[in-house]
Order: structure tokens, then sequence, then C-alpha cells
């Protein structure tokens, strides 16, 4: 009995370090001498980073934009709706459809001045996660069906202050052209078009933006007839909302000038990264346990202040093959259609907040626990990883990254062993 006492005791004396240091956001600075687990650091360096850029996609972000800014064009805009809801009010035969609104939104509060054209294509033009600017080259309005300029309506909160703006276009041509698509496309889409290829920038709420309210949206105002008994009928007047179920802002790249010296990340551009990880196994024992491992990259405090710095957030995927194993041409000035490096995704798909992750002295701080405590446990993963713009970054923005000779890209670890 005595010695399974003993046994007990020995092995939560070694347990309680360990909870203490998985629970724990602060260095552990009590003396372990007593146990059997040692603390130790390591920084792994030398550590370089090389561009490459592929066809912008920005089917996640929160913004549907028209127009240009920062040598970025983007010349057409898509809202994709779908037939078959809609089609449930048109065939009831109790119900009257007295008209339809096209409605989107925007907080910009100036938007009378740069209202987009909009308009109408049967079909469904694009694919919200994949289509890119080369599959629109000879897009144009021809053969759409234009829909008049929308009315505005300029939105308050309780306390009189500017909420958002309403844009409604009165799409009453549409009642009957929807439900005769149905059955060779049961997808439409709305185009919008900036008025003059000179146009300021146009934003508007894509349907990632909200929980749907300011979402781009059918409105169908319709009449109930309800029949009580032969003489006695009820008629009801309501609305109900369609939102749409897919939209894309379509990037034109050709503007882009590559910079080859300067590394950096860009939704707008394309503009991703490729970082090679030091092996990092032969550092640390096998079955060790990663404390913190944070990935260290300078931007460049010239070119992107902190709080720029702060509204740019950074991805970073571990790619399933070594990048070291690609021709080096790919790293030219050349735009891939797709991009080329494949991630392997969660759990070593990683989002920083960069609000609260990055250091004042320039700085972005990127957790990589997962990935290093992988491979000390011995797991045969790749060590290339991606680094990309967050999705919902500002896409005329670049997250300018250091490449100065004295700005080292590095990982800091720390680690506790038997």
């Amino acid at each position: 009995m005595m010695k399974i006492h003993l046994a007990m005791l020995r092995f939560f004396s070694l347990l309680l370090p360990i909870i203490i240091l998985n629970c724990s956001e602060s260095p552990i600075r009590e003396n372990l001498d007593h146990s059997l687990l040692q603390i130790k650091t390591l920084t792994l360096n030398n550590i370089n980073i090389d561009n490459y850029w592929v066809a912008p996609n920005l089917g996640s972000n929160e913004r549907l934009y028209l127009g240009s800014k920062n040598n970025i064009n983007i010349p057409m805009s898509f809202v994709q709706m779908v037939d078959a809801e809609y089609l449930n009010f048109y065939n009831d035969s109790a119900i009257t459809i007295d008209s339809i609104r096209f409605m989107m939104c925007s907080i910009d509060s100036s938007l009378e001045e740069v209202l987009p054209n909009l308009y109408f294509s049967p079909d469904s033009e694009f694919n919200e996660n994949e289509s890119i600017y080369s599959e629109f080259i000879s897009f144009s309005e021809d053969g759409l069906l234009y829909l008049d300029n929308p009315e505005i309506d300029t939105k308050y909160d309780t306390n009189s202050i500017y909420s958002h703006t309403e844009l409604l276009w009165n799409v009453d041509t549409l009642i009957d052209i929807f439900s005769d698509t149905l059955d060779t496309d049961p997808l439409n889409s709305f185009v919008l078009f900036p008025q003059n290829t000179n146009s300021t920038l146009i934003e508007l709420f894509s349907e990632e933006a909200t929980d749907g309210e300011k979402d781009p949206q059918l409105i169908i105002y319709y009449t109930r007839t309800t029949y009580i008994s032969d003489d006695s009928i009820v008629v009801d007047t309501n609305k109900s909302k369609i939102y749409s179920n897919g939209d894309l802002s379509i990037i034109d790249p050709s503007g882009v000038i590559y910079d080859t010296g300067q590394v950096g990340l860009c939704n707008g551009t394309g503009m991703r990264s490729i970082i090679n990880i030091p092996k990092v196994e032969d550092s640390i024992p096998n079955g060790s346990l990663i404390r913190t491992a944070n990935l260290m990259i300078p931007y460049d405090t010239n070119r992107t202040n902190i709080s720029m710095a702060k509204l740019q957030n950074i991805t970073i995927d571990l790619l399933t093959s070594d990048s070291i194993n690609i021709d080096s041409m790919l790293f030219s000035n050349t735009t891939f259609e797709a991009d080329p490096f494949s991630g392997i995704g969660y759990p070593y798909r990683v989002e920083n907040d960069a609000d609260t992750t990055i250091i004042n002295n320039g700085i972005y701080r990127v957790s990589m626990k997962n990935i290093i405590q992988s491979k000390v446990l011995g797991d045969n993963i790749s060590s290339s990883l991606k680094l990309v713009s967050n999705e919902k970054n500002n896409p005329f923005e670049h997250v300018w990254l250091s490449n100065m000779e004295n700005d080292i890209i590095k990982i800091e670890i720390l680690y506790v062993k038997n």
C-alpha cells in the first residue's frame, strides 16, 4: 500500500508543473530543480521569405467594390440570387406579388455622387470562390437588362447618428423573368458596373458583412388573400426578404507593378509569401512539451504604421509538401491563376488577430505552437508555410514585411523536457 501511495505522489509531482505550464499565460519563474522537468528556450533564425502572386479573388471579403484605388481596378461586381425561393411566392395562388425591390447597403454617406449602374443577367455568371478576372476580360453590359437608378434611403440610429445608406432598385420587370429561368438556370446574377472608368471607389456590404439585415437582398411586397367562408375573405399586405447566396468583386490585376525587392501580403494584388522553417527536431528532444512557439515577422515601419498594421491580419498555412522542391522560377514576375501551394488547413492554419499580436516595435507575432509540437512528436509534416493576407483585410492595402538586414524573421520557442 505504501508503494502505491509513493507512486501516486511521484506521478502528481510530475503532472502538476505540466498543468501549471499549460494553464498559465505568463512565464514560469519557479525553481524546478526538485523535479525531473526542465524549461528551455530555443530561437530559430535563418528563415527566408519569398513572394509569389495569385490572381485575386475576394469571395470572402465583407465588402463589394467598384472603381479604383491604389492602382487596383475593380470593373464589376456580381450578386447571385436563387429563383427557387422566389417561386414559393410566385406559384402560391393565394399570393399576388405587388412589387420587388433589390437592395444593397453601404456605409458611404456620399454615395449619391457615385451611384453604380445595375444590370440583370438570367444566368449565373460567376463562382464566388474560384472566379478571377481572366474569365471576364470580354464581359460587358451588352445583352444584359439595365435597371434604372436606385432610390437613396439614408438611415440613422435612435440618437440621430448616421448608420448606413440603402440603395433600392425597382425590379418589377423581373417578376415574370425569374419564373421563366428556373428550368434553364435557377441562379440569376445582378451585375454592378461603375458609371465611368475613372470612378472613385464604391464600397457596398457583401453577404459576409452582417447577419443578413444589410446583405444584398430582394424585398418582395405581396398581398395574401385568405377565404374564411363563401362570403368572407381576409386580405393582408406584407413583405418578405430573399438574401443573396453569393457575391464577388472582380479584380483586374493587369496594372499590378511587381516589386520583387519588397516582401509583403495583399489580397488586392494577390501578393503572398512562402517561408521555410529550419529543422527543429534535432534541437528539441522528442516528446518535449511546447509551451509557446511564436513566429516573429518584422514589418516595414516606414511603409506601414502600427495603426494600419493592426487592421491587417496575417494567416499562415502549413503546406502539404516542402516548397524547396519546387522550381525557383515559380517566384518570378508571374501571376498564377490558382495558388500552386496547397495548404493542409486546420489545425495548422492560424489566423492571428493583429490588434493583440503586434509588438510595438514593428513585429507581427503569430503562434506556431501546434506546428512545432507536431514536429517534436515526430509527425511527418512539411517545413514550409505560406503567408497570406486575411480574407477580411482591406484589399487595397499591403502588409509590407521588412527584409532589412537587421530585421530577422525568427521563431521563439519555450518548451519543457524531462
